[in-house]
């Protein structure tokens, strides 16, 4: 399943559970699983064989939307949403690409002659920011701009 999510969205990867669901249902409808379970068990292969496939034939767009009713996950509203400023990226981009491509390179990587490596300010830029955890919630401060963003999870 890692590589799934390292070479698809999860919006690739919910039309490869749909069709390995729809998959498993008629395996047992047919006859050919010996119960429910069994049927079950297929999903995850399933998957992965889908994965491959697509990527073998590189299939051009195709997914799943998101559905309007799920929740957005806790993580998905801190990392994407607040921390990077990419509302439903994690829907919508292949988390290991999404990383390697974009996140990586923008935060982490630095220059030999760059001694700052790290975050930086979404307003800015600059690299001098400092992440702290204030009453249950996370703040960042820029200390050149002065920017604060902060944010503050709605469960208790």
């Amino acid at each position: 399943m890692t590589r799934l999510l390292h070479n698809f969205t999860v919006s690739e990867i919910y039309y490869f559970v749909r069709l390995s669901v729809e998959n498993a249902h008629l395996y047992y409808k047919r006859g050919r699983a010996q119960n429910k379970k069994h049927a079950g068990n297929t999903i995850p292969n399933r998957m992965l064989n889908l994965g491959e496939k697509a990527m073998n034939e590189q299939w051009k767009k195709f997914g799943s939307g998101r559905d309007s009713r799920a929740p957005t996950s806790p993580i998905s509203k801190v990392f994407y949403n607040f921390i990077l400023r990419e509302e439903d990226t994690g829907f919508n981009k292949s988390p290991g690409k999404h990383w390697e491509n974009e996140i990586y390179p923008r935060y982490f990587y630095s220059k030999e002659d760059d001694a700052a490596d790290g975050l930086c300010c979404n307003e800015c830029l600059s690299k001098l920011v400092v992440a702290k955890m204030v009453d249950g919630g996370i703040e960042v401060h820029c200390q050149d701009c002065g920017a604060i963003n902060e944010f503050i999870s709605n469960r208790a």
